[in-house]
């Protein structure tokens, strides 16, 4: 004769012998699906890191390149939570820049986020007055980009 406790121990056990099968048996749609998550977020993490932006723009045909001058860069800060506590960290840099096409001069502004790449190197070698490269659209100059690569060669140099 059996208990009412005995019984619970026994589906207890049972319980715990089928939680162990599950853990253990990996077939293979959930392993696929385990290097399918790991190559995605691998993927992303090179996406973030990579100045799509400005490769596309390089190999356009409809982008011409001047050089523009910096005029101010300023440091946004913000506060952050860290283990112990508030510290006030940098968000990343308002650059004021202008450059002349045809005779025009056009003033421009740009974010750079801390996590876009090259964005520490070009900070720390760039100072105000200093001269950068920079691509604009021939039809709209309005519209432009910086060159954050510091190590690539102009075209207008070569």
């Amino acid at each position: 004769m059996t208990t009412k406790y005995q019984k619970q121990q026994k589906g207890i056990k049972k319980n715990i012998r089928n939680l162990k099968i599950r853990l253990i048996c990996l077939d293979k749609k959930s392993i696929v699906r385990i290097v399918l998550i790991f190559c995605g977020m691998a993927s992303l993490g090179v996406l973030m890191t990579v100045d799509i932006k400005g490769n596309l723009i390089r190999q356009s045909p409809n982008w011409a390149t001047t050089m523009g001058q910096v005029q101010s860069i300023e440091v946004i800060t913000g506060i952050e939570q860290t283990k112990t506590g508030n510290q006030i960290a940098t968000r990343g840099h308002k650059i004021k820049y202008y450059y002349v096409v045809d005779g025009v001069v056009y003033e421009q502004e740009v974010f750079i986020g801390r996590g876009q790449r090259n964005s520490d190197r070009f900070i720390s070698f760039i100072k105000p007055l200093d001269s950068i490269e920079i691509y604009f659209k021939k039809k709209r100059p309005q519209k432009s980009y910086i060159n954050f690569d510091i190590n690539r060669v102009t075209r207008n140099e070569r």
